[in-house]
């Protein structure tokens, strides 16, 4: 896996890795990762791969990482009153 590109974002870091039969994305917000893989016969190219990363699908990012969070927030919670 070797990474080909970085997607360039206000609030994500978003990095491109290409291996022999797919692409994997990885976004990345804070503690926490979002990774997807493209398969080449879909999305054969970056500039392809680009166009999937549309507002609707940052925006839904977003979503899944503050709920992501959240839930990451309460189990460092109870991690700290179990001790």
């Amino acid at each position: 896996m070797r990474l080909v590109d970085t997607i360039p974002h206000p609030v994500f870091k978003i990095s491109v890795f290409a291996m022999e039969l797919y692409f994997y994305v990885e976004i990345e917000a804070g503690p926490m990762k979002q990774c997807f893989k493209y398969t080449k016969d879909i999305v054969p190219n970056i500039a392809k791969l680009k166009a999937t990363m549309d507002d609707s699908f940052l925006k839904e990012a977003h979503e899944n990482f503050n709920a992501m969070y959240r839930n990451f927030s309460a189990a460092l919670e109870k991690a700290k009153t179990e001790q």
